[in-house]
């Protein structure tokens, strides 16, 4: 009614953007209205202050003209900041508010949520100058906060400088900018106060834009990172006393023209004692992280090994320590958005040759998603592959947003981690929305075309540009609000915590604006009013009997730097340590209050606090009544340092050993169980170099190259000698490498061309064995890969016999023959040795993965009979007709699961369950055959994504578990029973081709994975059906096809991803399984990447399982997996372990344990040979 009765009001408007403004005011009016009649916002964990109530009625309204508009300013709609800071120093939090084309509004905070516009008699009045980020600090070292505000917009005016405002003690503030020193004019996105050199004063870090337009980027490359281009990227200031000097270059930042630094997070990563500075670039340049060298430098580390991937377009950013382990963490936003509407609609991604393109460049590997980095500190025995600063610890940074659901919030910007709800874990909370949506695909498609462009201005049409606004979407989204249940255990919580209201926020900050110890939160919107949020944790929690508990901290230190800027506190609770860092810059544009709080949850007595202050001295604090829960204390720095010491508050200077959480913290400690060695150390010369090959153009609809699963690697023993051996598979184009061990525990390459058939072949899987009786290992060799052909003889696999010459020389004969069976080529995945005939002669199960350019389509397993002589037969047809047409297998073993003294074959593969077959004698004295037993032992239903499969007694009861190694669930693709992966395989189109459609299913509906345009290029049908991606967008895949079109495919199915453990009972009525198996997860350090080698390692009778993997080659829509460098899990406690000196970077395939002597020689030693995909193999030598 509202809308009908204004229609005549509506019409008289000027300007279609003030109508898109007024519609969203009114939206966001009618869900307010909405909600509040249809739920008890007071049951949120937040609630709104009314503008009538709070008195903040800002609102950054922005009016774009056909002079200036976002495509003459590409930073038009990133919208302001808002600081929280005591700036009359009563002892409430004020609030600042940087407006683009609106003035700049102060605050004072009156109490109560009760706030007054203080503006004008402060002289912050600032119309007329576009405001971006606000910094508040207290510059002078007076003791009274400064307010510094970044300035950007047009390139013209006499008064674009950045400002610095001086508090005057008295209500008012000057404008003292050029006077310190820090008046630069640019497009300044915000800046941060730190103190860099720990001098006792505070430094500062500008972050500014290049005015440069950014198509005259499109030859660049990363070695314009270090060149210098005055005025651009990070500008660094260090301060001297009254004033700031210029210093970028010798401080090591950046100041090129490639770089459109969005936000910036300081904080000690390494835990070194010195603040280091993460930076989060937009566009096309990687994000920086500079170390710093403690000499008043910093050292550029953002690269693998410390990092594999970023965001692309990073834009909020926040450092916390997130698994309260004593090291802080990193998330950065980006703007993937969240539902398959807008995601369809919305988003586009590079291709696989662009992406590649971009790290040849040297721009590194980057994703359009939201990132989050765990810190994780490595032990010292391993070497030089990772950055050291003061004798540190090694870090390794590993991403893990899609684990924990948090990768995709729309057009992010700001990003605050804090425990909102005091539960003793941290939350994530990203601030998203865009004012119009400017990757429109419609729209791009559409008004975007050069040739519509020209021939509208032909036409004489004039204000195109405010046209081609006015024919943008607006849709104002939800902000996100990630809470943290346990450790890296998110769960949105937007609407259940009240933050659901439409909007398209850019600053926000938190601060207790009431001082009742939960953290309350203001948001700075765009094109709409400013919010106010109250924080109800605790009246929630006492209403519900619940337990809440918090601790906050005042600082002040004895030097210039009075709010102590760069403070660490960490507090003691029955052994478990939580750390809070004092940096008040951060999120995006905006400042938080200064200090430090802690959510405790139900803890009810704090043991100890160390404050580490900016200056390097360590102030421990025992005294219980600065301790107590539920209050927040102020602590002096030099009332305490003055003072003699005592035990509840001592004083000390620090090396950078102190930084370091405690060794308890390490929460399974043990002494290293493995150290590194150099591969060439035990001569092994050898580096996996991986074909080139685009396997994207071949089946443009799937997203993970099957190609980059070698290489083989086994061991055995070739020359009869009681010394262990090992061939490495080689790459298609490259040959495998045979080494034999020597009595000096070397190894020594054997060349021999009966070794090398087919240079072209991609050696996946080996096994050597005794083939032929004659005491010498023979070697077997499965090709595969899905870059050839299915006529191309190098799929074939190869069996090489090892004979001895009339003097004992080794020699080596190629048999000739085509395996598995000759009369097709197939690409195989796996070999594995075990007589199952019984007559002492050895057969294999060899499994294949795939037909090429049929990639799904279900393929066979093959059981072939040895004869005693070097040979083999195909026999699956007799022995196990359930293995034709089987699936996609990756791996299989065999072992005697069910405790009948027979070895069950047991399989694993892509989109199939983990399938056993069973020995099952004839009652006729017929021969015996092999039963698919996978219904029996209740194993239907575990379809996934399986790479490897082990049989292991994990808990000592002898009988033998199983552990599937997995996809993981640090992916796009998450599967259940209920919402399965789909990939539906068939010539939908009948044109004599296989087409994929891959699917995940949201909300029951099962969704394409394939954005429009590329379904559209492989099945044309889609863009005459659905000629716009708004009428692709959402479409389920029996939406987009028919009935009769699905009918001529196969559908595939996934429902679990993670990889586990496996275990059965025995039947108490009988000697079998019983067939409800207990299936239990890895911890979640085994499911951050898909896992490739597992290796279970015996250390003082305790098991470890040792695991790693990753895997690179798959489309930027997808994004690499990464985050594993290796974990040893304790199979007794079902706990990984990161401290055994276990770690490996890249992408492993196999894992092997090779004994370095004969068995009875007592200087036997073990070492652990790791084969990785383009890479070299990792040796490590097994500690006594």
């Amino acid at each position: 009614m509202i809308l009908l009765h204004n229609c005549m009001w509506f019409e008289k408007l000027q300007s279609t953007r003030q109508m898109q403004r007024i519609i969203f005011g009114i939206l966001v009016i009618l869900i307010s209205v909405s909600v509040s009649c249809t739920s008890d916002r007071s049951k949120t964990l937040f609630t709104q202050i009314d503008p009538s109530i709070s008195g903040v009625e800002f609102a950054n309204h922005l009016t774009p003209s056909e002079d200036f508009n976002m495509y003459l300013f590409r930073n038009f709609y990133n919208g302001g900041g808002v600081a929280v800071g005591d700036v009359n120093n009563d002892g409430y939090p004020d609030l600042f508010f940087t407006g683009n084309m609106v003035s700049n509004k102060l605050y004072l905070n009156k109490g109560d949520f009760s706030f007054e516009d203080v503006t004008e008699s402060a002289g912050l009045n600032t119309d007329g100058y576009w405001s971006t980020g606000v910094s508040m600090a207290d510059v002078n070292g007076d003791g009274w906060t400064d307010i510094f505000i970044a300035l950007s917009g047009p390139n013209e005016g006499a008064q674009r400088h950045n400002r610095l405002y001086i508090n005057n003690q008295d209500g008012s503030f000057s404008e003292s900018a050029s006077e310190w020193g820090l008046d630069h004019v640019g497009l300044s996105t915000s800046a941060h106060f730190f103190d860099a050199d720990r001098d006792g004063d505070l430094d500062l870090l500008l972050l500014t834009n290049s005015f440069e337009n950014l198509g005259s980027f499109a030859e660049a490359t990363g070695d314009a990172r270090k060149k210098t281009a005055p005025g651009a990227g990070l500008i660094f200031y260090e301060n001297v006393g009254s004033s700031f000097i210029e210093t970028t270059q010798q401080a090591g930042f950046y100041q090129n023209d490639i770089a459109f630094p969005l936000s910036a997070s300081i904080g000690d990563i390494n835990n070194d004692g010195w603040p280091d500075v993460f930076v989060a670039n937009d566009f096309f340049e990687r994000d920086y992280l500079f170390l710093n060298d403690g000499d008043g430098s910093f050292t550029e580390t953002f690269e693998p090994p410390l990092v594999s991937v970023g965001s692309l377009s990073s834009m909020g950013s926040d450092l916390a320590d997130l698994t309260n382990d004593g090291w802080l963490d990193l998330y950065v936003s980006d703007m993937r958005p969240s539902t398959p509407e807008r995601f369809h609609a919305k988003m586009t991604y590079e291709t696989w040759q662009e992406f590649n393109e971009q790290q040849k460049r040297g721009f590194g590997a980057q994703v359009t998603r939201n990132t989050l980095f765990q810190t994780v500190s490595l032990p010292s025995t391993l070497p030089s592959e990772l950055p050291n600063a003061s004798n540190t610890p090694s870090i390794v940074l590993s991403e893990q947003a899609r684990l924990t659901n948090s990768e995709a919030t729309d057009w992010s910007w700001a990003v605050l981690i804090a425990d909102y709800d005091l539960n003793g874990h941290q939350d994530i909370l990203v601030a998203n929305g865009i004012g119009v949506d400017l990757l429109d695909q419609d729209y791009i498609d559409q008004m975007m075309n050069p040739r519509a462009i020209a021939q509208r201005r032909a036409d004489g049409e004039t204000n195109i540009i405010l046209s081609m606004l006015a024919e943008l979407d607006s849709e104002p989204l939800s902000n996100a609000m990630f809470a943290q249940m346990s450790e890296m255990n998110f769960q949105s919580r937007s609407t259940q915590w009240g933050l659901d209201a439409p909007s398209f926020s850019s600053g926000a900050a938190w601060g207790d604006f009431d001082q009742d110890g939960d953290l309350d939160l203001v948001m700075n919107d765009v094109d709409g009013p400013a919010r106010v949020y109250r924080n109800q944790t605790l009246e929630q929690n006492q209403k519900q009997d619940g337990e809440r508990h918090w601790y906050a901290m005042s600082l002040q230190s004895r030097s210039k730097n009075t709010q102590a800027i760069g403070a660490r506190v960490d507090i003691w609770m029955d052994g478990q340590m939580m750390r809070r860092d004092n940096y008040p810059q951060r999120g995006f544009q905006s400042s938080v209050e200064p200090g430090v709080w802690f959510g405790l949850g139900t803890q009810t007595t704090i043991d100890s606090a160390n404050i580490y202050w900016p200056d390097g001295t360590l102030q421990t604090i025992t005294d219980p009544s600065l301790l107590t829960v539920n209050q927040r204390v102020e602590i002096t720095q030099s009332s305490v340092s003055s003072q003699p010491t005592e035990a509840s508050q001592t004083t000390s200077s620090l090396n950078s050993s102190h930084y370091q959480p405690n060794e308890h913290l390490l929460k399974h400690q043990i002494d290293p169980m493995f150290t590194r060695v150099e591969p060439m150390d035990i001569g092994i010369e050898f580096e996996h170099q991986a074909f080139e090959y685009n396997e994207f153009q071949r089946d443009p609809l799937l997203y993970h190259m099957r190609s980059s699963e070698g290489p083989a690697m086994c061991k055995g023993d070739v020359n009869g000698d009681g010394l262990e051996d090992i061939y490495i598979g080689g790459a298609r184009g490259q040959e495998g490498h045979l080494y034999i061990q020597r009595m000096d525990q070397r190894f020594e390459r054997v060349r021999s061309q009966g070794i090398v058939r087919e240079r072209t072949s991609e050696e996946v899987d080996c096994a050597l064995f005794d083939a032929n009786g004659d005491g010498l290992d023979d070697l077997y060799i499965a090709s595969g890969g899905n870059s050839l052909v299915s006529s191309s003889t190098a799929l074939s696999d190869r069996m090489i016999l090892t004979e001895k010459d009339d003097n004992g020389a080794l020699v080596f004969r190629d048999t000739g023959q085509f395996y598995p069976v000759g009369s097709t080529f197939e690409s195989t995945s796996v070999v594995a040795p075990y007589d199952f005939t019984g007559d002492g002669v050895m057969d294999l199960f060899v499994g294949t993965r795939l037909k090429p350019f049929r990639v799904g389509v279900s393929v066979n397993g093959y059981l072939l009979e040895g004869d005693g002589q070097g040979g083999f037969r195909d026999v699956t047809s007799t022995w196990a007709p359930g293995l034709q047409e089987l699936g996609m297998i990756t791996h299989a073993t065999w072992a005697d699961l069910t405790d009948d003294g027979q070895e069950e074959l047991i399989i694993v593969g892509e989109y199939m369950p983990i399938s056993v077959f069973g020995r099952e004698e004839s009652a006729t004295d017929q021969q015996p055959t092999y039963r698919n037993l996978t219904a029996e032992l209740g194993l239907e239903g575990t379809q996934g994504w399986w790479n490897r499969i082990m049989a292991i007694d994990t808990d000592g009861d002898n009988h033998l578990e199983l552990i599937g190694l997995n996809h993981g669930l640090n992916t796009m693709f998450r599967a259940s029973s209920e919402s399965p992966v789909s990939l539906w395989v068939g010539d939908i189109t009948q044109n004599g081709l296989i087409e994929h459609i891959l699917a995940t299913q949201i909300d029951g509906k099962d969704i394409p994975v394939a954005l429009k345009h590329h379904m559209e290029e492989q099945i044309p049908l889609i863009g005459q059906r659905f000629p716009t991606y708004a009428e692709y967008a959402g479409k389920s895949v029996q939406e987009l096809f028919t009935r009769d079109e699905l009918a001529r495919t196969n559908r595939l199915q996934a429902f679990m991803m993670e990889s586990m453990i496996v275990d059965w009972d025995a039947d108490s009525n009988s000697d079998r399984l019983t067939s409800s198996p207990r299936i239990e997860k890895l911890p979640r350090w085994a499911q951050v990447s898909p896992m490739y080698a597992g290796h279970v390692h015996d250390h003082e009778g305790q098991q470890f399982l040792l695991l790693g993997g990753n895997l690179y080659n798959v489309k930027p829509q997808v994004g690499a997996y990464d985050a594993s460098f290796g974990v040893a899990i304790d199979l007794e406690e079902n706990q990984a372990q990161l401290d055994t000196g276990f770690q490996i970077f890249g992408e492993v395939r196999e894992i092997v344990s090779i004994r370095l002597g004969h068995e009875e020689d007592p200087n036997q030693s073990e070492i652990l040979l790791v084969a990785r995909h383009n890479d070299s193999p990792v040796v490590f030598r097994v500690e006594p």
